[in-house]
This record gives structure tokens, sequence and C-alpha cells, in this order.
């Protein structure tokens, strides 16, 4: 009998195991307030005005993701607006970089080289005149590709190709490039050894 009481485990007191209790009433209410689900000033009080305070908190989210919304919905038109300006420079910059490319390639080969843009299809490349013969020849490699402006970019060009000289002249022509916004951008190729290749932005765009 005396080695069968010896292995039963002492009881804890009441006191004991109620500090206990209250120990782990006041980790969860920590743990709710860490979470946001409780204000600071809560911890301690009622679960019926915790429970309360955390369904106006919860309103509260509501309200800030409705503001939100409502701000994107505003903003959307104007991000699209900017977004279009953006690409149509983008595209201006990529089209004379190619002419300034192909007017160095014509003085360094010694050999013509032309500009092509087809302003139906909005598609632009580089070709070069063959050795004894008038007919122009598409460039090989990453240069020869085709280059698209894309759907929402239109093109105004009275001619189609734009000729560069191994003498670093140029032929004038005018390439204006139209967005969905409106506004243009006018790429200009005039003669002479200076700034042959402008970009002139649309004021009143």
């Amino acid at each position: 009998m005396a080695s069968g009481r010896k292995g039963l485990a002492p009881l804890e007191s009441p006191l004991k195991m109620d500090g206990k209790h209250n120990q782990k009433r006041r980790e969860r209410r920590a743990l709710l307030f860490l979470t946001g689900f409780i204000p600071l000033k809560t911890i301690g009080k009622s679960e019926g005005r915790m429970m309360s305070l955390a369904g106006f908190t919860l309103i509260e989210l509501l309200v800030v993701v409705l503001i939100i919304s409502i701000t994107l919905g505003l903003s959307a038109p104007l991000f699209r607006k900017t977004f279009s300006n953006v690409q149509l420079s983008l595209r201006a910059e990529e089209m004379t970089g190619l002419m300034r490319y192909a007017r160095e390639r014509a003085v360094v080969e010694n050999a013509r080289t032309r500009f092509n843009v087809d302003a139906q299809s909005g598609k632009y490349w580089l070709s070069k005149k063959k050795e004894d013969d008038e007919a122009y020849e598409r460039l090989s490699g990453q240069y020869g590709r085709e280059y698209f402006l894309g759907e929402e970019i239109k093109i105004e060009a009275q001619e189609g190709v734009i000729d560069f000289y191994p003498d670093g002249e140029i032929s004038p022509a005018e390439i204006i490039l139209i967005n969905s916004n409106k506004k243009s951008l006018t790429i200009l190729t005039k003669s002479g050894l200076g700034n042959a290749i402008s970009i002139i932005k649309d004021e009143s765009g």
C-alpha cells in the first residue's frame, strides 16, 4: 500500500490552478491584441466587450478597402493614359536609334543603307543596297529583323523609305507617330552632318 501511494502525483491546490487559468486567459488576450482583433484597452475587460470592438474593427477594414477600390477605379484611366504616352516616347526613341545605326553603318561600310517603314502594318526594318545593283536587300542578323510599333500606335509617313549615304547625308523625311490618346511625336530627318535626326513633340497634344 505504501508503494502504491508513492507513485501518485501530488494534487495541485485550487489557488494554483486558478492562477494558471488566469495566465492562459491573459496570453490568449495578448495574442488577440497582437493579431489586431482587439485594441490594447480591451485587455482585462469582459469577452463580450472585446467581441463588439472586434466587429467595429472589421467594419473599419471594409471601409478602408472600399476607399482604396474607389481610388484605384478613378486613377485607372489616368494610369492608362500615362502608360500609353510613355510607350509612344519609347517607340520613337527606338525608331530614331535604328536610324542612327543605319547612318553609321552606311559610312563605315561605304554602302547605302535604307530605313523602310510600312505605315499600314506599323512595321519598319533596314535594308542595304546590293553591289553593282540598284536593288536593296534586308540586312542580316539582329538589325535585319522587322520592328513592330504595336496596335495602339499609328504611323503617318509621306515617304516609305529614308536613304542613308556613305558620305553621311540623309534623305529628308517626316514620320508622325500617334497613340490612342491622340498624342503625337514627329521624327524629322534632314540633310546635313549635324543633328540630322530629331524628335519633335506635339505641344497641343
